[in-house]
């Protein structure tokens, strides 16, 4: 694809700036992306905006004042590779420094003087969860028995809200036990 096409492709003209060639990315991108496009080659389609969002981006930071050309773009396959490897490693990095930030954190927990109050707030928090949830089971039970089918037919829904007041508190301690276990 040639410079042109992709400037075409991007609905930008050949005297554009960084600032509206993201614009016109943002604006395009939000139209074709997968996300959001149900088209069975709306993957596609951002491929290649995106691809043509990179060329344009180059062509902008390196461009004389020498005005707009008409060359193709395009690159040798070894710096394909090169460029794919180069990515690849960055997004392992960028993966590698979440994880060690997540252990920076627990450490933090770990080794503050106060984690014993965070121990109590957290793990607290959690069993007020399960003894909302034990309510939310119990109170429509109690209410059929003192007032009939009815009334534990209108109170049905706590069974519903119990059900997801547990499972939101085994989640919730699911991130929890990471910081406090040693």
């Amino acid at each position: 694809m040639s410079l042109i096409e992709q400037y075409q492709l991007l609905e930008i003209g050949s005297d554009a700036d960084m600032d509206e060639l993201k614009k016109a990315f943002r604006k395009k991108a939000k139209q074709c992306h997968p996300d959001l496009n149900a088209s069975p080659d709306a993957q596609a389609e951002f491929i290649r905006l995106h691809t043509a969002y990179e060329m344009v981006m180059a062509h902008l930071q390196g461009r004389t004042h020498s005005g707009f050309y008409q060359e193709p773009v395009s690159f040798a396959a070894a710096e394909v590779a090169e460029r794919r490897a180069a990515m690849k490693k960055r997004a392992e990095n960028y993966a590698k420094m979440k994880y060690e930030e997540f252990m920076r954190e627990c450490e933090a927990y770990r080794n503050s003087p106060y984690s014993w109050i965070f121990k109590i707030l957290y793990y607290g928090l959690y069993y007020l969860y399960l003894f909302c949830a034990m309510l939310f089971a119990f109170v429509p039970l109690l209410a059929g028995y003192q007032g009939g089918i009815f009334y534990l037919f209108i109170c049905s829904p706590l069974f519903v809200l119990s059900f997801f007041t547990v499972k939101m508190a085994k989640g919730w301690k699911k991130e929890i036990d990471p910081l406090f276990n040693y």
